[in-house]
């Protein structure tokens, strides 16, 4: 039943949160991080996987998958709903007061 209650929350909460950016008087973007450890044999956790639903954009940061590397700190793969476009793979390095991203393969110093 926590499970239920878990989806149920956040289903409210999203409503809640598109009515509230619909708003004409002052209109906003809903911005929410959802963490979630990897899940064994690709399961997802539901409440995770409505959010993923709603969503308008999904940034999904990961390590890289070829392992450490010292010019590149990690990968977002950027996941438009599935009628905006096509999803795209970008690297990061984290710096003192900024990210950099790039396209695998064209990292600048």
């Amino acid at each position: 039943a926590g499970s239920c209650d878990s989806e149920r929350d956040v289903g409210m909460l999203m409503e809640y949160l598109s009515a509230l950016a619909a708003d004409t008087v002052w209109p906003c973007s809903v911005v929410l991080l959802a963490q979630a450890a990897p899940a064994p044999s690709g399961a997802v956790d539901k409440a995770v996987a409505l959010l993923e639903y709603q969503a308008h954009l999904v940034l999904e940061v990961s390590p890289l998958v070829s392992g450490h590397s010292s010019a590149v700190h990690g990968q977002v793969l950027i996941r438009p709903r599935k009628q905006q476009g096509q999803q795209v793979l970008m690297h990061f390095k984290a710096r003192d007061n900024n990210v950099a991203f790039f396209r695998p393969g064209f990292f600048q110093t």
